[in-house]
């Protein structure tokens, strides 16, 4: 119903047009829940970073010569890509036996 409000009054109209989008949607506080949600839809940060550094390592990943992997290793490979984590190797190999040649 606050929408069909918002979308019929001339007067809310007006001030959309007149008044920063901020503003507006603090001005409209009889509205809670689309005020409420236009603030959250404007406070979100409008960065494509992380999105950006996924495609380019699945275009890494996914390239001409290695255009056979399964989903699960191009996943596999993706998850590594983009994660901070990093591997403890002293640890890694520390838990691995030798094999001992007869």
């Amino acid at each position: 119903m606050e929408f069909v409000e918002l979308k019929s009054s001339d007067e809310l109209q007006r001030q959309f047009r007149i008044t920063d989008v901020v503003d507006f949607w603090k001005l409209v506080g009889h509205l809670p829940n689309i005020s409420r949600l236009a603030r959250r839809i404007i406070s979100m940060s409008p960065s494509t970073y992380r999105c950006e550094a996924a495609f380019s390592a699945l275009s890494k990943i996914k390239c001409r010569n290695r255009n056979r992997l399964s989903l699960q290793h191009t996943t596999e490979g993706l998850r590594i890509a983009v994660s901070s984590a990093e591997p403890d190797f002293k640890s890694l190999v520390q838990q691995k036996e030798c094999q001992k040649s007869q």
